[in-house]
């Protein structure tokens, strides 16, 4: 049975709140919290999720003791911080073997805090190889109190038919972000955002339908100078943070204020180049998930294609198939002729 078509505004409202009701479900109000696996990376969906886990903990009353990324993780620091608190691993799209830093990152941490609540945020799962699956399904078994959060029930069932943990399933956190504004008016009819990675289904095209140059926000082009500069100056002061608490951990709390003020600068910097970009477009055509998600936030008309594992359209089935401005295409052919039709109707489409 089809969903009942619904303004993009309702929709991510909506996910918003059963997003803050699954935080209630699973965190209790007013906790202290590490939040770890801060995506220092131009993909803007990650900061975006990133974002979207911070403005739901802080609608919890929840206070941040600890952050860092992968690479700064310190078990003797984050230890002091939170003691016996939650600890909450971002989301995103990399549980699996297809990103395998953030995977041994995942790992490490159930096994250095063995009685510490850990929280899995919202993610979809990919394994290529079943010794992987193994390895993470017997990391999964050695801690008792790990709660894996799914964004789809494509991965979901595979959680519960494979990892043998807690499981249950909750909306990507960017749409914690709620309705978002347009930074710019549109140039384009069209900007095709298209992947350029191995989740791509057709890494090799570098022009979209009807010639159109497709954009990918891995790519940074003269356009992004200031925000490449800007994020190399908050990169570095986050680098003099991370070593000044790690020689002063008597001032732990100060200067954990300062680094937790830095990543969100870092991540919004990111998020808001991103939103540019996507608001570029009369209509957004992409094999991006937050390709799709943000320009839900937006308000702007779209069609979505899928990714090589398929976690754009479990998503789209399983949350956003009822939104009224949005397409879904199996085909190039099929997503131009999207895309006009959008372009169309545009000014009868509801936000």
């Amino acid at each position: 049975m089809s969903l009942p078509v619904q303004p993009a505004s309702g929709l991510v409202r909506s996910l918003q709140a059963t997003i803050d009701e699954c935080f209630a479900a699973c965190l209790p109000a007013g906790s202290v919290v590490a939040h770890v696996g801060f995506p220092n990376h131009w993909n803007t969906g990650d900061p975006a999720i990133w974002l979207g886990t911070q403005a739901a903990l802080a609608r919890r009353g929840c206070t941040v003791a600890y952050q860092c990324a992968w690479q700064d993780y310190d078990r003797e620091l984050m230890a002091r911080q939170i003691g016996s608190s939650p600890i909450l691993i971002a989301g995103g799209g990399n549980l699996g073997d297809l990103w395998p830093n953030h995977q041994v990152f995942r790992e490490r941490i159930l096994a250095d805090f063995p009685d510490n609540p850990v929280i899995q945020m919202p993610q979809s799962i990919c394994f290529e190889h079943e010794r992987n699956l193994d390895r993470f399904r017997a990391a999964c078994a050695r801690h008792p109190r790990f709660h894996i959060l799914l964004r789809e029930r494509r991965s979901l069932a595979l959680a519960e038919q494979s990892l043998g943990a807690s499981v249950s399933l909750c909306p990507d956190m960017a749409f914690a972000l709620g309705i978002l504004d347009r930074p710019e008016v549109a140039r384009d009819d069209v900007l095709w955002l298209l992947r350029s990675d191995k989740e791509s289904q057709d890494v090799m095209s570098k022009a979209a339908p009807g010639g159109h140059i497709r954009r990918d926000w891995l790519e940074l082009g003269a356009e992004d100078a200031a925000a490449a500069q800007a994020a190399a100056a908050l990169n570095g002061h986050i680098q003099d943070l991370v070593g000044t608490v790690r020689a002063s951990p008597a001032r732990a709390t100060t200067l954990f204020a300062a680094l937790n003020e830095a990543y969100g600068q870092l991540a919004w910097l990111r998020v808001d180049r991103g939103l540019r970009l996507l608001s570029r477009g009369r209509v957004i055509a992409t094999d991006r998930l937050h390709g799709h998600i943000l320009g839900l936030c937006l308000g702007i008309p779209q069609v979505v294609l899928d990714n090589s594992y398929h976690k754009v359209s479990s998503t789209f089935e399983t949350w956003t198939a009822s939104s009224a401005i949005t397409r879904w295409a199996d085909s190039w052919a099929q997503a131009d002729d999207h895309c006009r039709s959008l372009l169309g109707g545009i000014a009868e489409l509801s936000p």
